[in-house]
């Protein structure tokens, strides 16, 4: 690890693709986004789309990478 930290970017649409299994694992890393149901994924209303390295990092947590998203510019 180490090194320069990554430029931050924002975010401007993120959805979840069918597959989710219910991990957590972007709830914990950011829980203003994500939404952790039952049996899905869903992404809150109105979510910060500002903090795009936060909303990359859930994306790469995700085991089976359903977690998509596009920057904004």
């Amino acid at each position: 690890g180490g090194g320069a930290a990554a430029e931050q970017f924002a975010v401007s649409k993120v959805w979840i693709e069918p597959g989710c299994i219910v991990c957590n694992a972007c709830e914990d890393i950011y829980p203003e986004v994500f939404e952790v149901t039952a049996d899905s994924c869903l992404i809150r209303p109105n979510p910060p789309l500002d903090d795009g390295l936060k909303i990359l990092d859930a994306a790469e947590a995700c085991p089976v990478e359903v977690i998509k998203f596009t920057k904004a510019g």
